[in-house]
C-alpha cells in the first residue's frame, strides 16, 4: 500500500501472512513431512518506508524498517531460525542529469540469518553497510 499525505511525503508499506504447509512430502527412507512448513519460508513479513522530498528540492530523504518472522531451515522443521527487523535509510541528491544516492542498510547492525539449509549451513545477512550510487537519466 502507498499513501501520499502531502506532496512532499510518501509512505509505502507491505505485510504478508502465510500458512504454507506441505500437503504431501515423502522423503527418502519413507519419512512423511506432510503438514510441515517448507524451509526458508517465513509466515510473516512486513515493512514500511517513508520518503520526504521538499517541493522542487534537490534532496530526497527516506527511511524504513523491514522484517520477517521465524522460519525453518529444513523439511523436518527442527532447525528454527529467528526472525529479524532491519532499519535502512537513504538520502539522494539531484546532481546534473542524475541522482547521487547514499544508502545505509541494517543501520542497527542486527545479526540475522537470511537462509538456512541445516543448523550448520546458513547464509548470514549483511552487517551494517553503506553504499553510494549514481543514476544517470538520458
Amino acid at each position: 500500500a502507498s499513501v501520499t499525505p502531502t506532496t512532499s511525503l510518501r509512505v509505502d508499506g507491505y505485510a504478508s501472512l502465510m500458512n504454507a504447509r506441505f500437503e504431501e512430502l515423502i522423503e527418502a527412507g519413507g519419512v512423511d513431512r506432510a503438514g510441515n512448513v517448507p524451509p526458508n519460508v517465513p509466515e510473516r513479513s512486513a515493512g514500511v518506508w517513508v520518503t520526504f522530498q521538499p517541493r522542487n528540492g534537490p534532496v530526497t530523504i527516506g527511511a524504513g524498517i523491514r522484517g520477517q518472522g521465524q522460519f525453518f531451515g529444513n523439511n523436518a522443521n527442527t532447525n528454527k531460525v529467528a526472525g529479524y527487523a532491519l532499519v535502512d535509510a537513504q538520502v539522494a541528491w539531484r546532481v546534473g542529469r542524475g541522482d547521487l544516492t547514499l544508502r545505509g542498510k541494517n543501520l542497527t547492525d542486527a545479526f540475522h540469518v537470511e537462509w538456512a539449509l541445516t543448523s550448520t549451513q546458513m547464509m548470514i545477512g549483511a552487517p551494517r553497510s553503506i553504499e553510494a550510487a549514481y543514476r544517470l537519466r538520458f
